[in-house]
């Protein structure tokens, strides 16, 4: 893997790499998960609810990341910075998961719809979102 100061500069303005420097030392940064080829982290932000992270890699090399964050001033943003930081400085202390489509995979058709319906519950709009792919496979 590409040493993590060669792969923020190529990746993160200065200004992203200091505050996410900062981030880090200060916490911000929660569980680290990696499932398969993908880590996700929420970071404390200066909003109530923190940011989501996720970083997506191809043989231990970083091909993708995001935040949910309104960041849009080129490269990465200080949340991805911590969050990759947190990834190299602590490795031990990364959630290793498989990803949802193998723990999908292991469940029947009454448990897949239980879960389905359970979001549904939980998550304003998804009924809709639902709708809208259905209706696009027929």
């Amino acid at each position: 893997m590409t040493t993590i100061t060669a792969l923020l500069s190529r990746n993160a303005p200065r200004q992203s790499i200091h505050r996410g420097e900062s981030y880090f030392r200060d916490g911000a940064v929660g569980q680290l998960v990696r499932r398969g080829n993908e880590l996700e982290a929420d970071v404390e932000g200066t909003e109530p609810d923190p940011y989501r992270v996720w970083v997506l890699f191809e043989e231990e090399e970083v091909i993708d990341a995001g935040c949910t964050c309104p960041y849009d001033h080129g490269g990465w943003c200080k949340h991805i910075v911590a969050t990759l930081l947190a990834y190299d400085q602590h490795p031990g202390q990364v959630l290793l998961r498989p990803p949802v489509a193998e723990q999908l995979a292991a469940l029947d058709r009454a448990q897949l719809q239980a879960l389905l319906l359970e979001l549904v519950d939980q998550t304003p709009r998804l009924n809709e979102m639902i709708e809208t792919i259905l209706d696009s496979w027929t």
